[in-house]
């Protein structure tokens, strides 16, 4: 596998033999690790990165693109308008936000999921189309958001 040295450490370039590329930012360690769970069993040939913060996992953010996946919790949008302006950022390089919480208006393209969520939940933001699908999603005119509940 080809990897860039990023910050001292090994980040797999995007398709190179990488089918996903997910990180996740999330402070609880409990919801991390359940997300990082779902993802390994669901998609085992993808690159998850995991970190309370953003600065945690910066160094996978600033690479990512289309075929990444960033979560992250509402609440550090919320606090944040760094973290604000990074998401806004990965989702013009072509990456899908979801964002685990409360739903509010972000400003960007962004799928949403309630606490607590279930793994279909989670799977279906992962693998959502851009269309709203018959399961209740729904999109807010706008901007792009999905709610999956």
């Amino acid at each position: 596998m080809q990897a860039r040295i990023v910050q001292d450490m090994k980040v797999p370039l995007l398709g190179a033999r990488v089918a996903r590329n997910f990180i996740i930012i999330e402070p609880d360690p409990i919801v991390a690790m359940d997300v990082e769970g779902i993802l390994k069993d669901h998609f085992p040939a993808a690159h998850v990165s995991s970190g309370k913060s953003l600065s945690d996992v910066r160094h996978v953010v600033h690479v990512c693109g289309a075929g990444s996946t960033l979560f992250v919790r509402a609440t550090l949008l919320l606090e944040d308008d760094h973290v604000k302006r990074v998401m806004r950022d990965a989702v013009a390089k072509q990456a899908q936000i979801v964002i685990i919480g409360t739903h509010f208006d972000v400003g960007f393209p962004a799928f949403f999921i309630d606490m607590p969520f279930t793994t279909e939940m989670l799977l279906d933001a992962v693998a959502h189309n851009g269309s709203v699908s018959q399961d209740g999603s729904v999109a807010q005119d706008g901007q792009t958001v999905i709610k999956i509940s």
